[in-house]
This record gives C-alpha cells, sequence and structure tokens, in this order.
C-alpha cells in the first residue's frame, strides 16, 4: 500500500510540472456569420468605362451579438478586408487592358480597413460602420465583370466574430 501511494504521488508531482510547461489554452468563441455586411446602397457596382476616380460607400453592419454571448457592447478592434478579383466562375473580362483598381489597394487588389474601440448600443440595434473606397478607371481598364468579397472580422475578450459578402461589379464599354 505504501508503495501505491508513493506512485500516485509520483504521478501527481509529474503532472504538475507538466502542466506548468505547457501553454495554457485560451477559448475563443467564433460566429461565422455575426456581422452582416453590405453595400450602402444595396445595388449591382457599374462603372461607364468613363476615366475617373468613382467613390463607393460599404456599409458594414454588425448585428449584436447578444443572441450568443452576454454583455458584449463593443469591440477593441474590427477589421474588414476588401477584395476585387476576375477569377470567380462568373467574373468575364471581355476586353484586354488593366484590371480594374480600387485606389490604395495592394497589387493583389486587397484593401484593409480597420476600426478600433468600437461600441454598440441596443437601441441602435447593433453597429454601422462605413467605408468609403474609390475605384479607379482609367483609359486601359478592361471592361467586364469583376467581383468584390467583402470579409470582416471583430474581435473582443477572446470572443470573434466574422461576416463575409460580394458584390458584382461591371464596366462597361
Amino acid at each position: 500500500m505504501k508503495n501505491a501511494k508513493t506512485i500516485l504521488f509520483g504521478i501527481l508531482v509529474a503532472a504538475i510540472a507538466l502542466s506548468a510547461l505547457v501553454a495554457p489554452a485560451a477559448a475563443e468563441f467564433v460566429h461565422p456569420r455575426g456581422m452582416m455586411i453590405t453595400t450602402y446602397p444595396q445595388d449591382i457596382v457599374v462603372f461607364w468605362g468613363r476615366p475617373g476616380n468613382y467613390d463607393k460607400t460599404l456599409a458594414v453592419w454588425m448585428k449584436p451579438p447578444w443572441y450568443f454571448v452576454d454583455d458584449v457592447m463593443g469591440f477593441d478592434s474590427v477589421t474588414l478586408t476588401i477584395t476585387l478579383t476576375t477569377s470567380c466562375y462568373q467574373c468575364r473580362v471581355y476586353s484586354g487592358g488593366k484590371p480594374l483598381q480600387i485606389l490604395g489597394a495592394d497589387t493583389s487588389g486587397r484593401l484593409v480597413i480597420q476600426w478600433s474601440n468600437v461600441m454598440m448600443s441596443e437601441e441602435d440595434n447593433g453597429a454601422l460602420l462605413l467605408a468609403p473606397i474609390t475605384f479607379t478607371v482609367t483609359g486601359s481598364t478592361a471592361r467586364g465583370f469583376y467581383m468584390l468579397f467583402l470579409s470582416a472580422e471583430a474581435h473582443a475578450n477572446g470572443l470573434t466574430f466574422k461576416g463575409w459578402d460580394q458584390v458584382p461589379v461591371a464596366v462597361t464599354p
């Protein structure tokens, strides 16, 4: 019996020592459609091919997360990633030239916008963030159909809410 107690004590000491070496795990709540993202107004974005800069406002409406987690009244950070592409199922570019550009985007057509300390209220039923972006059409911009992919992520105290949407974009002759 004495040996059994010594063995159990040794196992307990080894388990405590190992647990001190292993980094603690952090639980995270991820809701994949906790935010709704849409353009304002909700329509297909069409440019008539005349050279110039065209402004469009994207509205990021964050649904209140109180349905999933109580007492979340704001987020530490919100990140919106905007990607303009021709590589999708129904995207077609009919003329040669350079692809349509978003002012300030990287070479892959991606623009990232971030907000911090976003507060929400029950009276407003969530939060609304406006993201103005500018499309640049030049004389050599390829005419056809593009897709604007929107992806957002909000963080607060180990919580992550995600949302996505897509908007068709056309550049006509």
